[in-house]
C-alpha cells in the first residue's frame, strides 16, 4: 500500500466520504483486487459442497467456476461497496453486509440496483437474483454484532479489520473493540463455522494482538499467509474456527528450484574463513595471510 495508511488518517466513517465512496465504486482496479481477495476468503471458509464432501483447501479452483456449495447465510463485515458480497451472491449464498459508512452502503445499493435498471436485451435474471439474496446493515463492528446466536454459517471480511487497531478517540481501546467484535462473532456463528478476515497489518505486534484476542474469546485457528516470499503479493488472512478443525495452507508461487537453492547454505563463507585464520594465528602459525577485501572471494579462472 503506497502512501499513508487510510486507518491512520481518521475514523472510517469520516474517511469514506461520498467522494471517496464514489472513487471506490468506479475504480475497476479496486474492484478486481477486492473480488480476488473476496474469492480467496470465500475459499478459506471451506463451506460444505453439494456432493456431501467437505472442500479441500488445497484444491485449485477458478474464480469463474468455483466448486458448488450448499447455499448458506453468510456475514460480510465491512461490506463497503459490495464487491465482496457479490462473490457470495454469485455462488448462491444469502448474505448480510455490515458497514459503518453510509456513503459506502449507498454505493453498494447502487451497484445492486444496476441489474434492475438494465434494458431487456442485457437483463440477466440470474444476476438480479444474486443481488436480491443480500441485505445491508449500518453499524460499527467495534461495538459488537447485534445478531442472534447461531445465525450465520460463516463470515468474511476484506480490508476492514485493521481499522480496529487504531484509537481514533481517547476513550477508544483497540483491544476492547476487537474483543467486542470477536466475542459477538463467536456467538453468532454456528458450531463448525469459520470466519475469514483479510487485512493489512502494520507490524507483527498488531498481528499478535489480533490473534491473542480472537483465541481468548474461544476461537481456534490462526494466520494463513499467501505468497510469503513475495513482499508485493503477500496477503494475510485470519482464519477463525468455532470448534476443532485444521488450518488451511497459504498459497506460494516460489519455484521448486529456488527452494532447493536456498537450502544449500554456503558453510565456507567469509565469516568461516576469518574464524579459521584467527584460530591459526592464536595457535602460533606465522604464515597466515592478512585479512583484506579479497578474503574468501572466488578467484577467477587461471590462464
Amino acid at each position: 500500500m503506497g502512501g499513508q495508511r487510510p486507518e491512520l488518517t481518521g475514523p472510517p466513517e469520516l474517511f469514506y466520504s461520498e467522494a471517496e465512496a464514489k472513487k471506490y465504486s468506479q475504480s475497476s482496479r479496486y474492484a478486481k483486487i477486492q473480488r480476488e481477495l473476496a474469492f480467496r476468503a470465500y475459499e478459506l471458509l471451506a463451506l460444505p459442497s453439494l456432493d456431501g464432501n467437505d472442500q479441500e483447501e488445497d484444491e485449485p479452483r477458478s474464480l469463474f467456476n468455483p466448486k458448488p456449495c450448499i447455499p448458506s447465510l453468510l456475514l460480510d463485515i465491512g461490506v463497503g461497496s459490495g464487491m465482496c458480497a457479490s462473490v457470495l451472491g454469485e455462488n448462491n449464498h444469502a448474505w448480510i453486509g455490515l458497514d459503518i459508512s453510509v456513503p459506502m452502503l449507498h454505493g453498494s445499493e447502487n451497484n445492486y440496483s444496476d441489474a434492475s435498471d438494465c434494458s431487456d436485451d442485457s437483463y440477466d435474471k440470474e444476476s438480479d437474483n444474486q443481488h436480491q439474496n443480500g441485505d445491508l446493515v449500518l453499524g460499527d463492528m467495534g461495538d459488537g454484532l447485534g445478531f442472534r446466536a447461531g445465525s450465520f454459517d460463516g463470515a468474511i471480511s476484506v480490508s476492514a479489520l485493521q481499522w480496529l487497531c487504531n484509537a481514533d478517540t481517547r476513550e477508544a481501546s483497540p483491544k476492547l473493540r476487537l474483543r467486542r467484535l470477536f466475542s459477538s462473532l463467536y456467538s453468532t456463528l454456528r458450531i463448525g463455522a469459520r470466519a475469514v478476515f483479510q487485512f493489512y497489518p502494520e507490524n507483527a505486534a498488531q498481528i499478535e494482538m489480533i490473534l491473542n484476542v480472537a483465541l481468548k474469546v474461544g476461537f481456534n485457528g490462526g494466520m494463513v499467509v499467501d505468497f510469503p516470499n513475495a513482499p508485493r503479493r503477500k496477503k494475510y488472512f485470519l482464519v477463525l474456527i468455532v470448534g476443532q478443525a485444521s488450518l488451511p495452507k497459504g498459497k506460494d508461487d516460489t519455484p521448486l528450484r529456488q527452494i532447493r537453492h536456498r537450502r544449500k547454505k554456503n558453510l565456507k563463507d567469509k565469516a568461516w574463513v576469518l574464524r579459521k585464520k584467527d584460530l591459526r594465528r592464536k595457535r602460533g602459525f606465522e604464515d597466515v595471510p592478512q585479512d583484506t577485501k579479497y578474503t574468501a572471494r572466488k578467484r577467477g579462472p587461471r590462464f
